[in-house]
């Protein structure tokens, strides 16, 4: 390889280390306006729905789905069935590794309709939506956290345990990167949102700068009190994420 050739493989490599990535949140969870059992949708992930096995769930509206939201389980598979308001079925399966969002092979609209079959004896939670993908500048901070303090969940309960428990904190920089399309399924969400209740994210897209963690299931540190910084100019708006995992 001659010395030109080398340079040029060098900058490439560096075009995409820098190269903008994308992670995938679902902020706006379409199940908690349906008939799901109380403890699929709680925020704590120890308030499991046991022996579901199959599971039938009637959406209040008929809505686009993109992806699902997976926390806290005894099983790897998941089947998926989607009904519209045509009465066609759609059918997924989903392998399920860690707690976080799970993006679906195609998106769905006017889905009414969703039977989860199970072959485990309970689910922590389940959540559908619409996956919001947001761009992120180049600066990534992962972070392992480690607390002798016991575990809190975010519905108050407390899980004694031995030596503490350890978390992952991200923070990530969506400056200037949150369109108006983008910006109007985070508003939707803001009810869930202002009440505590995490968001399922995907780092798949982020493995080049965030390796060790591909899902999340977190709150953000001031989600209670949100806001956004906008450019008129550009139309779009911006905000630094600290994201910490909840259980």
């Amino acid at each position: 390889m001659s010395t030109r050739e080398l340079e040029l493989a060098i900058f490439t490599l560096w075009l995409q280390i820098i190269k903008e990535k994308k992670i995938n949140i679902l902020f706006f969870d379409i199940l908690q306006y349906s008939d799901a059992p109380k403890e699929l949708i709680s925020p704590s992930l120890a308030d499991a729905c046991n022996n579901p096995a199959e599971l039938d769930i009637a959406l209040n509206t008929p809505s686009f789905i993109n992806s699902v939201g997976i926390g806290y389980t005894d099983t790897e598979n998941f089947v998926i069935e989607l009904t519209d308001i045509n009465n066609n079925v759609y059918q997924e399966n989903i392998s399920f590794f860690e707690n976080g969002l799970y993006l679906l092979q195609k998106n769905y609209n006017n889905i009414n309709t969703i039977r989860i079959i199970f072959s485990g004896s309970y689910i922590g939670r389940i959540a559908f939506g619409k996956a919001v993908n947001i761009k992120t500048s180049i600066p990534k901070e992962p972070t392992l956290v480690s607390t002798n303090k016991p575990r809190i969940t975010v519905s108050g309960q407390v899980i004694e345990g031995l030596g503490g428990y350890n978390y992952w904190r991200v923070s990530l920089d969506t400056r200037y990167k949150i369109d108006n399309e983008k910006m109007n399924e985070i508003i939707k969400s803001f009810p869930i949102l202002s009440q505590g209740y995490p968001m399922f994210i995907s780092f798949e897209d982020e493995q080049g700068k965030i390796p060790f963690i591909k899902r999340l299931y977190c709150n953000d540190t001031k989600q209670q009190e949100i806001s956004f910084e906008s450019s008129i100019n550009k139309g779009l708006f911006s905000r630094r994420w600290i994201f910490e995992e909840r259980f």
